[in-house]
């Protein structure tokens, strides 16, 4: 396997070459059907990402600078959060730039309010003042993630093309972020009353094959989605010990990691209505995944599918320290 940890650092200066003065990542986009690029301004999901990915690399090595650089990317979301609206600015995925809450999304705002918090976490392990990082996470918990997006029958719902639905990717991450904000605050009541019956509204939703669907319209089950699917529920497992939980994310696990390229070594798309279709087959998606499934190392189900796809991964980094977007289309 190339050094991962050499791989890590080239793209870590990569991703810093694109971050602006106000510490805020661009990057461009490849549509695969249209080969067209698109350089695009910071928005709150790779913001996130990156503050993750920071703090992951802190946590690992202690190193001061990256928990520097996830203060810095943190400060982005800070003052670019809309206090009038309650959400983050370009929190829209492809909508953006948008500020409206039309163009806002669920997932948009509870994966930079889960990083947000993640920080407080380590800044308050650290002693260090997390007060700005919080009021902001702590304003979107209570007046966007619950007051704007919480169905007493469905759990969280997802903005849709002016519908509102239930995605399971988006109410897997609205359910980490209130795990998060309750190890900060100490306060598991709403664990109970958010946290479980959204899991439970995820598990209805669950082919019998283990792949979770995107959304209760079922219309697609793309692995990536899953993959989330997965992370939240484990995150609750580990908070919990919900045996149910464990079992049924181990089972989409499972699922996945028989969904690999046998040449490409990536993983598959995932479902479009009936129909399982192996391409296109994207990089940095099947690096999640991959991470997802390692997390199963842990508790005595190892997926060897995670370390080759990894490898595979490593393998087409540039020597600018950039990856592909996808592999095969």
């Amino acid at each position: 396997m190339p050094d991962i940890k050499q791989a890590v650092v080239n793209l870590d200066y990569y991703l810093d070459s694109w971050k602006d003065l106000a510490h805020g990542l661009h990057g461009y986009i490849i549509d695969p059907k249209r080969v067209q690029l698109a350089v695009i301004a910071p928005d709150s999901v790779s913001q996130a990402a990156l503050m993750i990915g920071h703090l992951n690399l802190f946590e690992k090595t202690q190193e001061k600078q990256y928990l520097d650089k996830a203060m810095g990317e943190a400060d982005y979301l800070v003052n670019n959060y809309i206090w009038e609206a309650n959400f983050y600015y370009n929190s829209c995925f492809e909508h953006k730039p948008a500020s409206s809450e039309a163009y806002t999304t669920l997932f948009g705002n509870s994966y930079a309010t889960l990083a947000l918090l993640k920080l407080c976490n380590v800044l308050k392990k650290q002693k260090i003042n997390y007060g700005r990082f919080f009021n902001v996470a702590k304003n979107n918990i209570e007046r966007f993630i619950i007051a704007k997006c919480w169905d007493e029958k469905k759990s969280f719902l997802e903005f849709s093309h002016n519908k509102m639905v239930f995605n399971l990717s988006s109410a897997g991450l609205a359910l980490r972020a209130i795990l998060e904000y309750a190890k900060l605050t100490q306060n598991d009541s709403l664990i109970k009353k958010y946290c479980k019956p959204a899991s439970l509204q995820i598990l209805r939703f669950q082919y019998k094959n283990g792949c979770f669907t995107y959304d209760e319209r079922d219309e697609i089950a793309p692995l990536f989605q899953c993959a989330l699917t997965i992370k939240a529920l484990m995150t609750l497992y580990k908070k919990t010990k919900e045996e149910k939980l464990f079992v049924n994310a181990r089972d989409a696990a499972a699922f996945i990691a028989k969904k690999v390229h046998p040449k490409e070594k990536f993983f598959y798309y995932g479902y479009r209505g009936e129909r399982f279709l192996k391409f296109p087959l994207y990089v940095a998606q099947s690096a999640v995944i991959a991470s997802v499934l390692k997390e199963f190392s842990n508790y005595k189900s190892k997926f060897e599918a995670a370390d080759y796809v990894l490898n595979t991964v490593l393998s087409k980094q540039y020597a600018n320290g950039a990856l592909p977007s996808f592999n095969t289309y």
